[in-house]
């Protein structure tokens, strides 16, 4: 357990480079493949890309680190299938593509966003032509923005902790916490130095995972892309999110995987957001690639909790440090700022490890059988 949840982006980006010589043993013709960033090429997006020999059935897509700080999860877990999961798929009609860090500098630097304060999964369209339209988006986000994004230094966390709080008090009397959850999570395209921020033009990492996507959709029967997540949802628990224009009931995979923990994002019970990852991704397979069957969906692991103090205080964790970033903390204050933040996205409990890492056996055994993916000899 201890070698498979790494401390570091570079840990973890020399672990991913090695997997590349196992996956070479199954597919020769594999290739490792990087796009440093421009204003910071010691950090890079990087994948490994391998074709289906002979009859290109199966595209299976693993991503991770698209909220950067997510991505430590996400690497162990493409790590786990690489030894486990990798060896059991026929490399003769299954093409495999794996996508280690979409936001490196986010990783990094222990950042949900990346460098631009750009929620990456906020920062997907058809066309940029969109961002313009989408700066009077989320107007309930305005109204909320000096609580959302206190514009003051951090001297206590305990006395910003307390101010906030008290603050949270007002809001919840007037709005409640679906409201307030809604005009948080949906995404605002006016604020730059706010939370959920999405952008004015595609981003940099955004570019390269369409152009990457783009050229995976091609010659496939099934596309299959499981994109790793943590934060939402109960403690501990692996729920399977799938991608809002998914028409197929929950019901329907929970038999199909036999898993019990699977949500549509469309549904009344879900929040809704712009500019998702996945959602852009059966756009695109519509209009690029009519002919392949599209599933996708991310793993999200919950940490802090799904109950009201649960949801409130991932909100207090994503306020604090997002206001310690942009206006300063004193050297106590952000440590304590920086410990909540990892407990809403990378926790340290051994137990919630041993949790994630179970639940993650059980779903990829699920998804992989259920499309037919693992050799019968398995």
């Amino acid at each position: 357990m201890a070698d498979l949840f790494l401390t570091s982006y570079e840990a973890a980006q020399q672990r991913f480079r090695a997997d590349f010589q196992r996956v070479q043993t199954l597919w020769p013709q594999a290739r490792l493949e990087s796009h440093p960033l421009q204003d910071h090429p010691d950090l890079s997006i990087e994948w490994i890309w391998a074709d289906a020999h002979h009859h290109p059935k199966y595209r299976l897509i693993l991503s991770a680190g698209l909220h950067g700080i997510e991505g430590h999860v996400g690497s162990a877990l493409m790590h786990l299938f690489v030894q486990e999961y990798l060896p059991r798929l026929d490399p003769t009609e299954v093409g495999v593509v794996l996508v280690h860090v979409l936001n490196p500098w986010g990783m990094k630097h222990n950042r949900r966003v990346n460098a631009h304060n750009v929620d990456l999964n906020r920062n997907f369209f058809s066309s940029e032509e969109q961002f313009s339209a989408l700066r009077s988006h989320n107007p309930a986000y305005d109204q909320l923005v000096e609580f959302l994004n206190p514009a003051q230094p951090i001297t206590s966390f305990t006395k910003a902790s307390l101010r906030w709080e008290a603050r949270l008090l007002k809001v919840l009397a007037s709005l409640g916490v679906q409201s307030l959850q809604a005009a948080t999570v949906l995404g605002q395209y006016r604020h730059p130095r706010g939370i959920f921020y999405g952008g004015a033009a595609f981003q940099e990492e955004t570019q390269v995972a369409m152009r990457l996507f783009r050229s995976a959709m091609r010659d496939y029967e099934q596309m299959i892309c499981l994109d790793f997540h943590t934060g939402y949802g109960p403690r501990g628990q692996l729920d399977l999110l799938n991608a809002s224009p998914e028409t197929r009931s929950p019901e329907y995979f929970q038999r199909l995987f036999d898993y019990p923990h699977v949500q549509n994002t469309s549904s009344d019970t879900f929040y809704t957001a712009s500019g998702l990852l996945l959602d852009w991704l059966y756009d695109e397979v519509q209009q690029s690639a009519p002919q392949t069957k599209i599933y996708a969906t991310a793993l999200e692991f919950g940490t802090l909790g799904q109950h009201t103090i649960g949801l409130m205080r991932s909100l207090r964790a994503l306020v604090l440090e997002n206001q310690a970033f942009w206006h300063g903390a004193s050297e106590s204050a952000r440590r304590k700022i920086e410990a909540e933040f990892m407990a809403l996205f990378y926790p340290q409990d051994a137990t919630w490890k041993q949790q994630v890492v179970r639940q993650t056996r059980k779903a990829l055994d699920g998804i992989l059988r259920g499309f037919g993916l693992l050799t019968p000899s398995h």
